[in-house]
């Protein structure tokens, strides 16, 4: 379940493991209410709507967008499917899937058993990820993945498509205090401009002295122990530099917090099976524990 990649053969194996899934959260909220929807009704409008979309089927797929350029519905390159694994009132479970066949031109697709190359046209790749939503916090969690780090605006196209909505995921963020108490284990810095830190702080003018030009850099380190306070004075250099800072953040022990936008992405060890299809509930359930945790923190 490295990246939930179907291959569509039947796992004959079903030896248990455990993984690190990294867990995204959002906030659902309405953008323009209207008339027929506004700040009251909307999650019970998501509520019908879904069940409208799921009515014939458990699958929803989106092949086509309306593209404004060129005032027509054209297909997309790549099908979204959207299943619906559990649903009632209070929550909705389902999958993503990103299919397409674009591969790298450099790639082939070969037989593992003859090791012939195939064809590209008569193969498709489905990169999938699981989310679920609590219509009571109005909140989404989800897994990313190495295919589908950004799953909001998927899922954004998902709830509006096809419907009077027009509903937002907003990432959960972390506030200045929890950052101040976070025990941070790594800390990664990424400047436009080399003259963003004191020399004391790192010796790049050196670096230049050697014949080269500086045009931006990053700064990644793994600590081994810091001192009281040390996050604060984190805090403090982003704010002095934060419009010369092209990306700031920093690891805890199951965390990921971006600190040019405090969001945060949280890192939890599941046991599954190589058939990670055998572990719906299993999956369901750490989500659906991760969500509350993160909203009632």
């Amino acid at each position: 379940m490295n990246d939930l990649v179907s291959n569509k053969q039947t796992v004959e194996t079903t030896k248990e493991k455990e993984y690190k899934k990294f867990i995204n959260f959002g906030k659902l909220s309405l953008i323009e209410p209207s008339l027929l929807v506004n700040d009251d009704n909307f999650i019970d409008e998501i509520k019908k709507d879904l069940k409208n979309k799921f009515v014939d089927s458990d699958e929803y797929i989106i092949d086509t967008f309306f593209d404004e350029k060129q005032g027509k519905v054209i297909s997309r390159e790549e099908k979204l499917v959207f299943t619906r694994l559990n649903s009632n009132d209070k929550h909705f479970f389902g999958t993503f899937s990103r299919i397409s066949n674009n591969k790298d031109v450099l790639t082939d697709i070969m037989d593992n058993r003859s090791n012939e190359k195939i064809d590209p046209e008569s193969i498709y790749f489905e990169h999938n990820t699981l989310f679920y939503i609590d219509f009571s916090l109005k909140a989404i969690s989800f897994i990313k993945t190495n295919h589908i780090k950004n799953v909001y605006p998927f899922l954004e196209i998902f709830l509006n498509n096809n419907n009077i909505l027009n509903v937002k995921l907003f990432p959960l963020i972390k506030t200045e205090a929890e950052i101040k108490d976070s025990i941070i284990t790594e800390l990664t810095i990424s400047c436009a401009n080399v003259n963003t830190f004191e020399e004391n702080f790192v010796e790049m003018k050196n670096l230049e002295n050697l014949g080269c030009k500086i045009k931006d850099y990053k700064l990644s380190v793994t600590l081994e122990e810091i001192k009281p306070h040390f996050s604060d004075t984190i805090l403090c250099f982003r704010n002095k530099h934060k419009n010369n800072l092209k990306k700031m953040s920093i690891s805890t022990l199951n965390e990921d917090i971006d600190l040019i936008t405090n969001t945060f992405t949280k890192s939890i060890p599941i046991k599954l099976n190589n058939n990670y299809e055998q572990d719906y509930s299993t999956i369901e359930n750490t989500l659906k524990l991760e969500l509350f945790n993160a909203i009632q923190r």
